[in-house]
């Protein structure tokens, strides 16, 4: 897609209803499912877009720009063209470490300890290759072990050049 091309798509009040999504995304999808389009050069033209948008919404000066035109709507947002941008604090999180509370600072300790043997054992069962018989040496108690079950999704993976 040429410059011009998104610039202009920018400058467009395209509705941003659900609905005119959902029937945008289609259309893409019916002219590859319909061997209207290449479905590689649509697949990584889209991947490139998303991947570009996506570096803009994150923009640290848009996002600063846009809070600031918000803000001039008030709590209710700006409306345009069927989309609400209203300023919302998002992503919240708590830094516990701070708190000097001795009974968290034990329990995250424990926790971290927990997550580091739990981590162990999966690497462990991952590495045998069939059904094994284990002995526990506390307990005496006989165990037969499988290896974990692994599950995958087949995606294409693109990467773009430098």
């Amino acid at each position: 897609m040429s410059e011009n091309a998104l610039v202009q798509i920018i400058g467009r009040a395209i509705p941003f209803t659900k609905e005119n999504q959902r029937a945008t995304a289609q259309t893409l999808v019916s002219k590859v499912v319909e061997g209207e389009t290449d479905p590689i050069q649509a697949f990584s033209t889209v991947k490139a877009l998303v991947e570009c948008l996506t570096i803009f919404l994150k923009d640290k000066d848009v996002v600063e720009s846009t809070i600031a035109a918000c803000e001039k709507y008030g709590h209710t947002g700006a409306l345009f063209n069927g989309a609400n941008l209203c300023v919302a604090e998002v992503g919240v999180k708590y830094d516990y470490s701070a708190c000097n509370d001795p009974e968290w600072d034990d329990l995250s300790k424990q926790r971290a300890e927990l997550d580091a043997k739990i981590k162990a054992r999966e690497t462990f069962l991952r590495g045998i290759p069939r059904e094994a018989t284990i002995l526990n040496e506390d307990t005496g108690e006989i165990t037969k072990i499988v290896p974990p079950t692994k599950t995958s999704s087949t995606t294409v993976k693109v990467t773009f050049a430098r």
